[in-house]
């Protein structure tokens, strides 16, 4: 049985990785400031990546209302070798789309280390909702491993042609990764790509406690409130300007300046979290929308308003960022799968909604491994530790690098690259 390299083995505890050098001691830090040049990883750069942006029909017959005629397709990418190679499927965090957040970074990776890159966007993000999702409400990860399942099979069938493939691994982060965990099983099924190796980068334990984790952050701030939110980011992007005023802008790169930043304005981590939240929140809210107009559940959309493409969404998008993802749960989610499933509690969605339901397939498959920071800000007490428990030496526990911060680590890559070619 392949191993991860004797050294990684000695250090995969759950107290962490000895020695390893990552300067943020604060989780929120970490997270929105991502690692330091210094210790980043040698990656090609996206220039150098032969990255092409491609779509795919998956339900023809489909009625998708006109304001959201540019999500009729599902839009993926392929970055290809030129000769054979394995190719590495990737799934993104929450609410992102096959090419933002993390997954560029992702992208560089795996084509530095000589995989073929297939990438997916979150089924969070509104355009699976929209073009993908056979329910149009996200949030169930077997049903949502499904949809993404098929969107791999009908994916790779477009490129194939073109591609020599040794074999296939999957790799998520955030919420990408305990879908990860779900498709895998799905595969184990179907048996189209058989997985060599599958890795779980920060994925969350529970994806209802979670983002309430995150819901929370920006619903404690008080941000939700216009008047407050518009005098807090007046006053960050005052700050901002008057740091540009008083710097020498010019010599900077926008990552360069966003250290100098930090490093005057020095934000509380109250207000990184309420930062974090918000984001969250503002992704959260497309997708809560999107599902409610293509449901018809009337939740934010009035009844028989139809939408067309010149219709501005300022005041749905006000509304929307009213709702919480328990809110999201209780109104629109829960009465669905209820329906769906006859019998089944609000306990046991939330229950299947985690990787606690495949704690014996974690466990036992070998081929599945993990990446995970024992600081990570949207994980419960004790959740770190019930991974790597379950994972054994299959999981490395970096210290600090909060949720995803350390992604591009030099040592986390090293990590990912020697797991995924069965090192």
């Amino acid at each position: 049985m392949a191993r991860w390299p004797l050294l990684l083995i000695a250090l995969a505890l759950v107290t962490g990785v000895h020695g390893y050098e990552f300067p943020h001691a604060s989780p929120f830090v970490a997270t929105v400031l991502g690692t330091p040049p210094s210790l980043r990883a040698e990656l090609p750069t996206l220039r150098e990546l032969p990255r092409r942006e491609l779509t795919l029909t998956l339900f023809p017959e489909r009625e998708v209302p006109g304001v959201f005629w540019y999500d009729r397709e599902l839009r993926f990418s392929l970055v290809a070798q030129r000769g054979p190679a394995p190719l590495a499927f990737v799934i993104a965090g929450t609410g992102v789309s096959a090419n933002s957040g993390k997954m560029p970074i992702l992208q560089r990776v795996l084509y530095g280390a000589g995989f073929h890159v297939l990438s997916l966007p979150s089924p969070t993000h509104a355009n699976f909702v929209t073009a993908a999702s056979s329910t149009r409400l996200p949030g169930h990860p077997e049903t949502d491993a499904h949809d993404l399942y098929r969107a791999m099979e009908l994916a790779y069938a477009q490129v194939a042609p073109g591609l020599e493939v040794d074999h296939f691994v999957l790799v998520g982060y955030s919420l990408g990764g305990l879908h990860a965990a779900f498709v895998t099983r799905v595969d184990d099924e179907r048996k189209r790509f058989d997985f060599r190796r599958v890795l779980m980068i920060n994925p969350p334990v529970s994806l209802f406690e979670s983002v309430a984790r995150i819901d929370a952050m920006v619903e404690a701030s008080g941000l939700l409130e216009p008047a407050r939110y518009r005098a807090f980011s007046d006053d960050i992007f005052r700050q901002f300007a008057d740091i540009y005023r008083g710097s020498d802008a010019v010599s900077y790169t926008g990552e360069e300046f966003l250290f100098q930043a930090y490093r005057e304005m020095q934000p509380s981590d109250a207000t990184l979290a309420a930062l974090i939240g918000l984001v969250f929140r503002f992704s959260s809210a497309n997708m809560v929308f999107v599902s409610d107009v293509l449901t018809t559940a009337n939740y934010i959309k009035p009844v028989n308003l139809e939408l067309t493409p010149a219709t501005s969404l300022t005041a749905f998008g006000q509304v929307a960022m009213e709702v919480s993802y328990v809110d999201y749960f209780n109104d629109l989610y829960a009465p669905y799968f209820r329906q769906r499933f006859p019998g089944v509690t609000d306990r046991e969605l939330i229950d299947q909604a985690s990787l606690r339901a495949l704690a014996q397939t974690l466990r036992h498959d070998r081929r599945i491994g993990l990446l995970h920071n024992a600081d990570d800000i949207v994980m419960l007490p004790g959740e770190v530790d019930y991974l790597a428990g379950l994972l054994g030496a299959r999981a490395v526990i970096y210290p600090r690098g909060g949720h995803c911060g350390n992604l591009d680590h030099r040592d986390n890559v090293a990590a990912m690259v020697a797991w995924l070619r069965d090192e």
